[in-house]
């Protein structure tokens, strides 16, 4: 039997294998004659255009079935579902989410400035229409921390500053010390109501026609450090807006920059009016929750797929115990109230505001589409198959549009559910629509129970639930031995949204990482590349010292893209190099350009003037393994006739070997000449 060898004795074996390679020395102008001959000319622009959109449109019964499948993709899962294989584990998953919607949703929605109902009514609408046009099968649709934040900032920035802290009729006791009649507090909500689903309408508009117009990839533009630095950032702001119903205080929102700052002074200043009760209850229920999730869940996952549902079995049990002890009339503990029952009415939401919330709304269209899209790649990477973002986009803003008609805010993908949606064995959309189910039992029958609940427990829900966006923090150090740019993007954003707002901290925290990105490319390092002995490989001097520089042969390579912002750093670059080889007898000069994905017509200016000026040193310059984009600009603006296409070649050792042929042959010829010139002399 044949023994098994350690990799170590593997690779030394492969080290030892040869490869020769014998071939005549290429220059780029011959490859491009050669692929040029016979090449078929392109279609005008015009014709490409109008044999597309006629492609597009031609109304055949096979065009119209794909455009649909590819639009309204339950189209395309729902008649190949596996009944046996997905049903029974769509089915638990789906309670398992919908149990996690209802005290996410009722927390959510006094996190949004409105009332508990409306984060139910968030979670259902949007979650049905997200399961006819989603591709995605494991993102759980909804109310989500970050979102419910940035509604409550904009609803809170157009309703009066006298009307500011009226939340609900509990929430407007005598305990505050005013006297706000009831018409004026349904005047309240409803005007909070109007502005929240406007908003709503407006985000999902925005997605929709981004999603329309193709513009999935905005997403590029949102870094992953800005993202995680955003949402950490904005949980900030979430657990800070959580104090006052955790201590039972009645604070006045804050406005404008450093709003945290304000708080946690008008905070401490009130500590000494806290509501014992309020605490106590609150610090309960983050206890359980955290002795639950951390240590008994995991157990739990062990043997079966479901959760226990701390949330809702909390809920459940501080309303009971709320109602028999009189929390409220006794206590003074603050409670949701009244909930509705049924479903509301379909309107159209007012848009006397559109023009001044417009632009929050296209700022959490963006926030939500990027964290969104994050999701459900991770998860759609992890079970093996594929998502359109712009059929996501198309789907958000389907789901906003739809929902801002029954009184919804904007909704999003919840980090959280989404990951107790994919551990419990959750394998198609059809999730969402056994949790909503569940959610519409909840709305008919079971609001009314629910008119004793604390806020504090709510706002303990929602501080227990900030764990892992809090946690993101640890990316920093990750981010350190990656990059120091990233490091510097992650705190700068996180830092502007924890100061001043979640909007300006997005607008910081995309401008600042633009400018790293223009600023490296300033930067970029112009490197000496040297050659692996008795080989055609060529790598950086500084990084490998196993290769040496060719003799005579100065080889620089400019490690990005080259354009107006940098060419003049990349000539200086050359010029120092240049200046401290003088003393090494340099005869030949080669630019790799194997780097350079980019080339603007100054760049190419700029490489022209390298040339020259190297050639007035007496030096000869050969440009390698150029792109063919790169050729083009060279060639359109005239720098390729003013160099010569001779001195392209496709690799390095095609322009070493070219230069050292040339070189040889040269000798040899003053060799003969000198020696004619020695025998007419002797004669």
């Amino acid at each position: 039997m044949a023994s098994e060898q350690s990799p170590a004795v593997n690779d030394r074996q492969t080290s030892n294998i040869e490869i020769e390679i014998r071939r005549p020395i290429l220059k780029q102008q011959h490859l491009d004659d050669d692929r040029l001959e016979g090449l078929p000319t392109r279609p005008s622009l015009r014709s490409r255009l109008k044999r597309s959109i006629v492609n597009k449109l031609r109304p055949t019964r096979p065009c119209a079935v794909r455009f649909i499948k590819r639009h309204i993709p339950i189209t395309e899962w729902l008649p190949k579902y596996q009944i046996k294989r997905n049903l029974v584990s769509d089915v638990i998953s789906g309670l398992t989410v919908g149990i996690m919607h209802i005290p996410q949703g009722l927390a959510y929605g006094l996190l949004a400035a409105l009332t508990p109902v409306q984060g139910l009514y968030v979670s259902f609408f949007p979650v049905l229409v997200y399961c006819l046009l989603g591709t995605s099968r494991h993102i759980s649709i909804g109310t989500f921390a970050v979102v419910a934040l940035m509604v409550s900032n904009t609803v809170r920035n157009q309703v009066d500053e006298s009307s500011s802290t009226v939340m609900s009729p509990v929430l407007n006791d005598s305990s505050n010390g005013t006297n706000t009649s009831m018409d004026d507090l349904d005047n309240d909500i409803n005007r909070r109501i109007a502005i929240a689903t406007s908003l709503t309408l407006l985000t999902g508009i925005i997605q929709l026609v981004m999603g329309v117009f193709q513009l999935g990839v905005v997403n590029a533009y949102l870094s992953d450090s800005v993202v995680s630095a955003l949402t950490t950032g904005a949980a900030i702001h979430v657990l800070t807006s959580q104090m006052k119903h955790i201590f039972g205080l009645t604070i006045h929102e804050k406005k404008g920059y450093f709003q945290l700052v304000k708080i946690y002074i008008d905070l401490f200043t009130n500590i000494d009016k806290t509501n014992v009760a309020a605490l106590l209850t609150a610090l309960i229920c983050i206890i359980a929750c955290v002795v639950v999730k951390e240590f008994l869940n995991p157990r739990v996952k062990a043997k079966i797929k479901m959760q226990i549902p701390i949330e809702l079995l909390v809920i459940i049990t501080a309303t009971t115990i709320s109602h028999l002890a009189g929390f409220h009339p006794r206590f003074g503990v603050k409670i949701v109230g009244h909930i509705p029952t049924g479903l509301p009415m379909p309107s159209l939401p007012s848009m006397n505001d559109a023009g001044s919330i417009v632009g929050d709304a296209f700022a959490i269209a963006i926030v939500c589409f990027a964290i969104n899209i994050s999701v459900a790649r991770v998860y759609a990477k992890k079970q093996g198959y594929s998502i359109s973002a712009n059929q996501e986009l198309i789907a958000y803003g389907c789901a906003n549009v739809f929902g801002s008609f029954f009184e919804c805010f904007v909704s999003a993908g919840a980090l959280a559910r989404s990951a107790v949606q994919e551990e419990s064995g959750g394998k198609t959309q059809l999730v969402g629509i056994v949790s909503s189910a569940l959610l519409l039992i909840m709305l008919l029958a079971a609001g009314p129970l629910l008119r004793d609940l604390p806020t504090a427990i709510l706002g303990a829900i929602i501080v227990v639930n900030l764990k892992g966006m809090l946690l993101q923090m640890k990316d920093v150090k990750t981010l350190w031995s990656i990059s120091k740019w990233e490091t510097a993007t992650w705190l700068v954003t996180f830092t502007s949204v924890v100061l001043f707002d979640v909007i300006y901290g997005l607008l910081i925290g995309v401008g600042f990482s633009i400018m790293t990105i223009i600023v490296q490319t300033q930067l970029a390092r112009t490197a000496i590349l040297g050659r692996l002995d008795q080989t055609d490989i060529f790598k950086r001097l500084d990084l490998y010292p196993q290769v040496h520089e060719v003799s005579r042969t100065k080889i620089i390579r400019f490690e990005t893209f080259l354009y107006f912002a940098n060419c003049v750093h990349f000539k200086r670059a050359v010029n120092r190099i240049l200046a401290a080889a003088e003393k090494e007898k340099i005869e030949h000069v080669i630019i790799d350009c194997a780097a350079i994905s980019f080339l603007d017509s100054m760049g190419a200016k700029v490489i022209a003037q390298i040339v020259a000026e190297c050639r007035q040193r007496g030096l000869v310059v050969s440009i390698t393994q150029c792109r063919g984009g790169i050729r083009k600009v060279l060639g359109v603006t005239g720098t390729l006739k003013d160099v010569g296409a001779e001195i392209f070649h496709l690799t390095i050792h095609d322009a070493v070997e070219s230069f050292q042929s040339t070189r040889l042959a040269k000798e040899d010829k003053d060799d003969v000449a000198a020696a004619v010139d020695d025998a007419n002399t002797n004669v």
